[in-house]
């Protein structure tokens, strides 16, 4: 069971968690137990996230993933199916001298996701190599290339895995909410609209 509370606890109050628990609650509110016993703001930026131009798969087609707002349809796993889900929340974050992988797969698609994104099966972007597999899709090429637009952006549908097909392959969603963030800071994004 995760340990966080599921709602965001007030900055300063009690934190009955240990020192270096840190607690994700938006992608912009990421709050860390201290050593005194309360609860801080971390100091953690929101990561980055997908190109505008990411084909985010809807029951109308392919839209791109900078199009889409808090309302509309996605596909998405949810109670361990492929379901049509409303999208809960958006994110957009602004980029100077970012960088992004570059994976072009087996299907044709080419995408340019930042390296710390979530893939659905708890890696991330940066994980990835050619000849690999993302979503059982083989990988012919991947690489860090640097990334040619002004803002990146990423969604959260409205279901119990948060997944989205970008591309035609199931990647997780940086905007989970109430998530425990291990030693190593699992990656958010954007700035949210929606909640």
């Amino acid at each position: 069971m995760d340990p966080c509370p599921t709602s965001s606890p007030e900055l300063g109050s009690a934190c009955a968690l240990p020192a270096s628990a840190r607690c994700r609650y938006r992608c912009d509110l990421i709050l860390a137990c201290s050593a005194q016993g309360t609860w801080g703001k971390s100091a953690d930026a929101c990561p980055k996230c997908n190109a505008p131009d990411t084909p985010i798969a809807t029951p109308s087609g392919n839209r791109t993933i900078d199009s889409l707002v808090p309302g509309d349809l996605v596909y998405s796993i949810h109670q361990g199916q492929v379901s049509i889900v409303p999208i809960a929340e958006t994110g957009r974050q602004a980029q100077w001298d970012h960088h992004v992988m570059r994976l072009q797969l087996a299907t044709g698609a080419v995408l340019h996701i930042s390296p710390t994104h979530p893939t659905a099966d708890g890696r991330t972007m940066g994980d990835l190599a050619a000849e690999g597999r993302l979503d059982g899709v083989r990988i012919v090429s991947a690489a860090l290339v640097p990334f040619r637009h002004s803002h990146t952006y990423d969604i959260l549908p409205a279901s119990d895995t948060g997944t989205y097909y970008a591309g035609g392959v199931l990647v997780g969603s940086t905007l989970a909410p109430t998530r425990r963030i291990a030693a190593a800071p699992s990656p958010t994004c954007g700035l949210v609209a929606g909640r």
